[in-house]
């Protein structure tokens, strides 16, 4: 059979969702105003008042957390922008699950210090998975579910807590990354892909997409052992594969595709000419671009909220000018990725101004 190049719908490549709460008329969407968007978007989504005005409410806590982080000197940035992350996540929980006004979230995270240690190098947050008991049936963890929405494979993998370095989890935040080379003298553990396509031969969905050419060998080596590459010598590439159950492209096709895509690993983030990918040939600390940018603005905002006064101590100047690269061009990533993939849709900021 022929094979049929295809336009990216329903999300996809990264967005994919198995149902979308709210239907869109395309897949790419230009955004100005996240939170006109989202007061839209819960308008057409809730079926009753109540669920209306509880995501309403949410949204409205998120928003007013995060003008007020815009306006805050830098050290209380990270506890304000991490307020605003608590209820946005909350937000998109909720969008996908029944709301029962006895239940109590819980952070779900927390931070470990060694001691009286408060470095940088070794700090450490652990993400509780919550259970319901005969104590507390109702009790639930806002991080631990929001990873579920973003990582939906760790269902299946989550250990009953899983402790992260928050230093080296920075690393992987695709969008400081640059800068986190820069500041520690390490080599970039990403390679970008472009020319992303997505073709039909017969009832097979093929996914490919060039490996950049200026990959060093020993790179392409490692991501052999994490991809499946094709490789004829001249070029590279990734290329997944999904047999369909019919001819018709669906959209649970185009999520499955998508999940094999994501479990494997990529990391996305906006930039000025749209979204931007890329893979990873390290094999540590491999979520998602929202999932870090969560756990770490946690961390910064715990840093904020119980010793304000070590600041300096715990980051030096080096870490200071990471810190501030990340509080100034991560949260709205976090916004709009985070809500690309809650509702299964691609948003844009117009000419994409990050």
């Amino acid at each position: 059979m022929a094979i049929h190049n295809l336009s990216f719908d329903f999300g996809f490549p990264v967005f994919s969702n198995e149902k979308r709460p709210v239907k869109f008329n395309h897949n790419k969407i230009l955004v100005s105003d996240i939170w006109s968007f989202w007061n839209f978007a819960i308008k057409e989504y809730s079926k009753t008042d109540k669920k209306k005005n509880i995501l309403l409410s949410l949204l409205e806590q998120s928003k007013t957390f995060y003008n007020a982080a815009q306006q805050a000197e830098v050290r209380s940035k990270p506890l304000l922008y991490y307020y605003c992350f608590l209820n946005f996540a909350k937000l998109t929980i909720e969008i996908q699950t029944s709301f029962d006004k006895h239940q109590r979230f819980d952070h779900g995270i927390n931070p470990i210090y060694s001691g009286n240690n408060f470095s940088f190098d070794t700090a450490e947050v652990e993400i509780l998975k919550l259970n319901s008991s005969a104590t507390n049936p109702k009790k639930r963890s806002v991080c631990y579910e929001f990873m579920e929405i973003v990582e939906p494979s760790i269902r299946h993998t989550f250990p009953p807590t899983l402790k992260l370095n928050v230093k080296e989890l920075l690393k992987h935040c695709i969008g400081v990354h640059r800068t986190y080379t820069n500041v520690y003298g390490i080599e970039e553990v990403f390679s970008r892909i472009d020319n992303l396509k997505l073709q039909r031969n017969g009832k097979e969905l093929i996914f490919n997409a060039e490996i950049s050419d200026g990959i060093k060998n020993i790179h392409l080596e490692d991501l052999k052992t994490i991809y499946p590459i094709i490789d004829n010598g001249v070029n590279a590439k990734l290329e997944i594969r999904e047999i369909m159950h019919g001819y018709s492209i669906s959209q649970k096709s185009l999520f499955n595709l998508s999940k094999q895509l994501r479990d494997l690993g990529v990391w996305y983030y906006i930039g000025k000419d749209g979204l931007k990918y890329y893979l990873s040939h390290s094999n540590q600390h491999r979520y998602s671009p929202s999932f870090i940018i969560y756990v770490v603005m946690f961390y910064l905002g715990s840093i904020t909220r119980y010793h304000p006064y070590l600041f300096d101590d715990i980051f030096s100047q080096s870490d200071q000018w990471l810190i501030s690269e990340f509080l100034n061009n991560q949260p709205k990533q976090f916004l709009y990725l985070t809500t690309s993939k809650a509702l299964g849709v691609e948003l844009r900021e117009p000419y994409s101004k990050f």
